[in-house]
């Protein structure tokens, strides 16, 4: 038994780390979702576009790569969601489009996400910029749908048990049951390796009884 908690310990480190969403709450259209600013470490949101698009705004003093990934359950009818980057002007008012993606869903890249345990279609945006404010729009012709969207390129260390919390409300929140945590890589290896270990425990136990019998 000590041997299999201390492999967990070793192990919960390694597989730990990564999507940390915040929901996204906007009560009326065009309303900024702040991020504190541009930093490299990747920030992660789910949002329901209910009759109007959702904007995020982040700010940098320096020049930086803007990388943005938009992810949408296969779970549900795929939704012809679009990405907007545009900059806030210094001066004069007004913005300027920077990058716009607007392809149709079927040909979005497809993926499972081993984390999560859930598939995805995947939409990613980059671009390289200069200091300044930037907003980027989640939309769609109807505005309807739920996604996914993470900005940054760097995942942050969590810890094992918070993970998992965030990996339920995840699944939960794209209309995904209880059972589905099963599905994450995050509870079925550890499952499987106390499972071998147990095997190998047994096996121990019942080739050392054979020899005491002898």
């Amino acid at each position: 038994m000590r041997i299999m908690l201390t492999c967990l310990i070793l192990l919960t480190p390694v597989i730990a780390s990564a999507f940390v969403p915040t929901e996204t709450v906007v009560s009326k259209p065009y309303e900024i979702v702040p991020i504190e600013s541009a930093s490299p470490e990747e920030v992660s949101f789910l949002g329901t576009l209910e009759n109007y698009p959702i904007m995020y705004e982040v700010t940098s003093e320096e020049a930086f790569t803007f990388k943005a990934l938009l992810r949408q359950p296969t779970n549900q009818v795929p939704e012809p969601f679009s990405l907007l980057l545009i900059r806030r002007n210094d001066r004069g008012g007004g913005v300027t489009e920077i990058a716009r993606e607007t392809i149709a869903p079927s040909e979005w890249s497809r993926t499972r996400d081993s984390l999560l345990g859930i598939g995805f279609l995947e939409l990613p945006l980059s671009a390289e910029l200069e200091p300044g404010i930037y907003r980027l729009e989640v939309s769609s012709p109807a505005n309807k749908g739920q996604y996914a969207l993470t900005i940054g390129q760097e995942s942050k260390d969590v810890g094992y048990f918070e993970q998992l919390g965030y990996i339920r409300q995840t699944q939960s929140y794209f209309g995904y049951g209880f059972l589905t945590m099963l599905r994450s890589s995050l509870v079925y290896y550890p499952i499987g390796i106390l499972l071998l270990l147990g095997a190998f425990y047994q096996t121990w136990r019942f080739a050392s009884k054979r020899r005491s019998d002898a």
